[in-house]
Formats: structure tokens, sequence, C-alpha cells
């Protein structure tokens, strides 16, 4: 992972500290599968306070 950002924050500064810290312990990511054209990929991963909440 070279770089984690928020396109929006949740104004919860603990929800959004854990949301950091849990990206940070993915990595490293499994290698790309052989064949894979690509060096890099971006991905965009949405957490919702809202979805946590009401589990």
């Amino acid at each position: 992972i070279l770089k984690a950002w928020f396109r929006k924050k949740s104004n919860n500064p603990l929800f959004d500290d854990s949301v950091l810290k849990a990206i940070e312990r993915s990595d490293p990511l499994p290698e790309f599968p052989p064949g894979y054209l690509k060096s890099y990929d971006e991905v965009e991963i949405n957490f919702s306070l809202k979805d946590l909440v009401q589990q």
C-alpha cells in the first residue's frame, strides 16, 4: 500500500483512526496473480460507521 486517504471523513476521529489502522495492518497485500499486466492498481473502499452500528 503506497498511500491511503479519505475522500470524506466521518466526523468521528476514533472511527477514522481505526480505518487507517485497519488499512495499515492489511499491508502487505498478496501479490498480483501471474499474468496480471499492471504493476499497481487503485482500489476504493468505503467504510461506514452506520453499517457497523446496525450489526
